[in-house]
């Protein structure tokens, strides 16, 4: 669905994806910690070019980010829309849901950056208000409150 750059951003505007999303398709970088975590879809638009058929839901996919160069979390714009994370690596039927919005996604990200890599609370709320989360000081706080019942 999404082989050029320019479609990726017509498709994240008419999702009303965060400006940080269309950023990042537009070749800028995330800000602070999320640049190692949210990258330009680079390695997506090669594949999707030179091996055409080998991406699950190719035809539906619509690139969120790509981290490291070796997967993609990606918009499945389907009748009932998930988001995936798929490793190019994998057979085309080996991939993770990870949502069924892009906020999901965002939020699943933060959520990890927060709790396993032990990044600092004021990194990842300015990281959710850069990714448009309502009220990013009361995410971090939720999801600190889960991770220490």
């Amino acid at each position: 669905m999404s082989r050029t750059i320019t479609q990726t951003i017509e498709h994240l505007r008419r999702l009303e994806a965060p400006e940080l999303l269309i950023h990042v398709a537009e070749g800028g970088s995330a800000p602070g910690k999320l640049r190692w975590q949210i990258q330009t879809p680079k390695t997506f638009y090669d594949l999707i070019d030179e091996f055409p058929g080998n991406m699950p839901y190719e035809n539906k996919l619509i690139p969120l980010w790509e981290n490291n160069g070796d997967n993609i979390t990606a918009y499945v714009d389907a009748d009932s829309p998930f988001v995936i994370r798929y490793y190019y690596e994998d057979p085309e039927d080996s991939f993770e849901t990870i949502g069924t919005t892009i906020n999901d996604a965002i939020q699943r990200l933060l959520t990890w950056l927060l709790v396993e890599t032990g990044a600092e609370p004021d990194d990842i709320q300015a990281a959710a208000e850069a990714c448009g989360i309502a009220d990013p000081s009361r995410f971090v706080q939720r999801v600190q409150d889960e991770a220490d019942p």
